[in-house]
């Protein structure tokens, strides 16, 4: 079923009764997106897309195929951008390495150079923990933006880490109200 790349290619799309005409009820929309979604547990993210681009050329008007598209589509941007930050930290890990090196084995001079590479992957991973913030992905907040800081502190770093900070604060401020309110029901249930 999968072409030369991995990917799923129209001769396997074909073989597997995929394709012959639109999508005709809700099965076929139910086994496209049971496909999709296993190839996506596998970390098939080509395959999976390929599926739904796939099924909504031949079917583009239904809601179903275009909703659990959309859903894949916000699972896979969410996916892309932990991996970029699993990239970025990896990156900053080695940097950080390189630098001891270069400082031990070379010289000042080029622990200078190693500095400037972990500034800008700071930074980077600052603005990808920024990023996660505004999307509410608060797992990836947490690691991309202490590690940001403990590369290097700069005011990009420690900006995105008083935004971290202040959403901290409001969680455990909002936990404590639902805590509160919780015992609150409780309390009142009792008596």
């Amino acid at each position: 079923m999968m072409g030369v790349s991995g990917c799923l290619t129209h001769s396997s799309l074909l073989s597997s009764g995929m394709v012959g005409g639109p999508l005709q009820d809700d099965a076929s929309v139910a086994v496209t997106v049971s496909r999709a979604t296993d190839l996506e547990k596998k970390d098939d993210w080509p395959g999976a897309l390929e599926i739904y681009r796939f099924a909504l050329s031949r079917n583009p008007k239904d809601k179903d195929l275009e909703s659990a598209h959309a859903a894949f589509m916000k699972r896979r941007g969410a996916y892309l951008a932990r991996l970029e930050v699993d990239m970025l930290i990896a990156q900053a890990q080695w940097l950080q390495k390189q630098r001891l090196y270069d400082e031990a084995a070379k010289g000042q001079e080029e622990g200078l150079k190693s500095e400037e590479k972990i500034a800008v992957v700071a930074k980077s991973l600052a603005g990808r923990g920024e990023e996660a913030l505004a999307r509410k992905d608060y797992r990836l907040a947490k690691r991309a933006i202490p590690q940001a800081v403990k590369l290097h502190s700069s005011p990009e770093t420690e900006s995105a880490y008083q935004k971290w900070v202040d959403w901290v604060k409001k969680a455990r401020v909002a936990k404590g109200q639902r805590q509160a309110t919780i015992a609150e029901k409780k309390n009142l249930a009792q008596n």
